[in-house]
């Protein structure tokens, strides 16, 4: 009888060990089943926001080209307009960017716009620089002449910036150099009057300034006649 007693405890032991095995089994089962309810409800409020997120074009929806922006882009560019803070997408952003970089946005003739792909050329005035596109540069170019007398490089505004003469009469008379050709006007006599009794250091100096604002002076007018007939 004592084989039958001790299967009897065997068989015993196998139930309450099976017992134990079914209750952590349950707990287990429990215990994923809380872990994949909350992951559910994180999940759902996830959607929720994505969803929100979409509906809202100001956010979703770049208000340059109209292109959907991925909820999971993680760079975020906008736009201030009008008060409002709109969308941007990273393409539309760069294109932005070089936009504001240019020199000017406008043509100073015809008033064309510019983009980052045009020529845009800068012609100085006085006291502004015009930008031209090529259209407008042309014009302008056929215009310039870059040949000019004495008496108009000279002129008496500039020989009373920069000396105490009112005009070049005054001031030749003043020098009592003779010119009478081209050679004369680099001499030794006349570079020392110059020296002397201007503000540059010798007659090329004094040369360059004049043909540089008389250059200026000309692209103001013909800036402003192109202008003129573009109106």
């Amino acid at each position: 009888m004592r084989w039958f007693w001790w299967l009897r405890c065997y068989a015993e032991a196998l139930v309450l060990r099976a017992s134990h095995l079914n209750k952590a089994l349950y707990i287990r089962s429990q215990y994923l089943e809380t872990n994949d309810l909350i992951a559910l409800i994180f999940s759902g409020i996830g959607a929720v926001f994505i969803c929100i997120y979409y509906m809202d074009k100001k956010q979703s929806v770049c208000c340059e080209c109209n292109e959907v922006i991925s909820h999971r882009k993680q760079n975020r560019y906008t736009l201030e307009k009008d008060g409002a803070t709109l969308a941007l997408c990273k393409k539309c952003f760069n294109k932005i960017n070089k936009q504001a970089s240019l020199k000017a946005q406008n043509c100073s003739c015809c008033k064309k716009p510019f983009t980052t792909r045009m020529k845009i050329s800068e012609w100085k005035g006085e006291f502004q620089s015009y930008f031209l596109c090529v259209q407008c540069e042309k014009k302008v170019s056929k215009r310039v002449e870059n040949t000019f007398l004495l008496n108009q490089l000279l002129s008496p505004d500039f020989i009373k910036k920069h000396s105490n003469f009112s005009d070049l009469e005054s001031m030749v008379e003043s020098s009592g150099v003779e010119l009478q050709t081209q050679d004369d006007l680099n001499s030794d006599a006349w570079n020392t009057f110059i020296a002397t009794n201007t503000s540059f250091s010798c007659w090329h100096e004094m040369k360059v300034g004049a043909e540089v604002l008389m250059l200026q002076r000309q692209n103001d007018i013909i800036v402003q006649s192109l202008r003129k007939q573009n109106v």
